[in-house]
């Protein structure tokens, strides 16, 4: 805890919006736990865009093969949607990396939808991730409880090289208690570490590092996005 306090009380000085200290907290989750999860794709070519969600593969000029595992309208049972859908819809603001429902209508024609037994792959990769989620948010909440602090919720984001990260924002009034906001903030950390085990790392970026944040959109970008720059 010590090392993690210092660590962020030298971060939150390095942006000072507005009369408060602010920076993401990049907590990296043990491989072990990453090895676990059941991991989807949809085929050969194709960039996972939005973890457990959204993939696109290039198609020719600026459309992308766009895949989305969503749920249906009616029964709310899971489905597969595909439809040819721009780089920029995939990718840009609104796109389906913001909201993947909108495949329903950004495709270039309605989606092909398809049914998914619980079973399937793709629902058993999405759930892992779903749970994984659910959990580390009642993590952070029992955690806050304990340090006296309302946390932030956590971006939980798969990562390129195969692992699993969680993104939280850390923002502290700089006024006469900042100390001891930063010690609590720091126990917070500490605990999520140890309770993850070994293997579990957190590094400390800009509020405005996207690339740190959402490593997995941000290789997608760079893949997809170049023939047709957002």
């Amino acid at each position: 805890m010590p090392s993690i306090r210092k660590r962020l009380g030298a971060a939150l000085r390095q942006d000072r919006p507005a009369g408060f200290w602010e920076t993401t907290a990049v907590i990296a989750l043990p491989r072990a736990l990453a090895d676990t999860a059941p991991r989807w794709s949809p085929g050969p070519g194709y960039v996972e865009a939005m973890t457990a969600t959204v993939w696109a593969r290039p198609a020719g000029g600026q459309l992308t093969d766009a895949v989305v595992i969503g749920h249906d309208l009616e029964s709310d049972a899971p489905v597969m949607m595909t439809a040819a859908v721009t780089v920029r819809d995939v990718l840009g603001l609104g796109g389906l990396c913001d909201k993947p429902h909108r495949i329903r209508w950004l495709g270039t024609h309605p989606p092909t939808v398809t049914a998914l037994p619980p079973d399937d792959p793709a629902v058993a990769y999405r759930d892992w991730t779903q749970r994984l989620g659910d959990d580390l948010d009642q993590l952070l909440h029992r955690l806050g409880r304990a340090w006296h602090v309302l946390p932030q919720q956590a971006r939980l984001s798969a990562a390129p090289g195969g692992g699993f990260q969680a993104a939280l924002t850390v923002l502290i009034d700089a006024g006469r208690w900042r100390r001891d906001d930063i010690r609590s903030h720091a126990g917070l950390l500490a605990g999520v570490l140890r309770h993850y085990g070994p293997g579990t790392r957190v590094r400390f970026h800009a509020p405005t590092t996207e690339q740190a944040v959402d490593p997995l959109y941000h290789r997608a970008w760079q893949l997809l996005s170049s023939s047709d720059p957002i």
